[in-house]
């Protein structure tokens, strides 16, 4: 399968943007890891990160997640399509509206997905991202602002978050959530991004 538009200008971005990928992510993490605990007692812990768009970026999520959390991690990555990720290990072709497979999971991660997937599907990858987890598991959705700022139109090729949509489901449903904000901005004092967090 061809490279996708956003693949294909993940792949031209330079060490140094993704480095600031990288940096932006782990920052994320340590706020969201501040305020939920990982409880499962499992080592070592699994992982699924769901959708990956450089190949650049596999390894330091292992070393993110093992830093982070101070636990040996075992990694799985999902990606709509995986020419981009050829040679890494762990790595499936996967439609996050669909079940994850080779579970269950400690923890799953997705970076900004939702905006990936068509608005009236993106409730099966929030869904399919819970059902994953072993017990004490947690689903971390992270969204920029603009992904589910309704006065801001969705970027082209991108589909909005209905964010309180998607909280009334999990309501309804008793699916334990939180939502943390993540500073993100110049000097990291600009709250810029929000983590939904799912605990089983």
């Amino acid at each position: 399968m061809a490279l996708s538009t956003f693949h294909q200008k993940q792949k031209n971005l330079t060490s140094e943007e993704i480095q600031s990928l990288i940096s932006r992510r782990e920052f994320e993490l340590e706020q969201v890891f501040q305020q939920v605990e990982v409880k499962s007692p499992n080592t070592p812990l699994r992982i699924a990160v769901l959708g990956c768009g450089d190949i650049r970026i596999v390894d330091p999520y292992r070393k993110i997640f093992a830093g982070l959390l101070n636990r040996q991690v075992s990694i799985n990555i999902f990606d709509i399509t995986i020419e981009h990720l050829k040679g890494e290990s762990n790595v499936y072709e996967f439609d996050a509206t669909q079940p994850v497979p080779e579970g269950p999971y400690d923890i799953a991660y997705a970076n900004e997905l939702l905006k990936f997937i068509e608005t009236e599907r993106q409730w099966y990858a929030i869904e399919n991202s819970y059902g994953a987890l072993n017990d004490n598991g947690v689903a971390i959705h992270i969204l920029d602002n603009q992904d589910f700022d309704e006065s801001i139109p969705a970027a082209e090729g991108f589909y909005k978050v209905p964010l309180e949509m998607w909280k009334r489901n999990m309501y309804m449903q008793g699916i334990q959530f939180y939502e943390i904000p993540l500073f993100t901005g110049p000097k990291r004092k600009v709250e810029e991004a929000l983590a939904l967090v799912l605990v089983k």
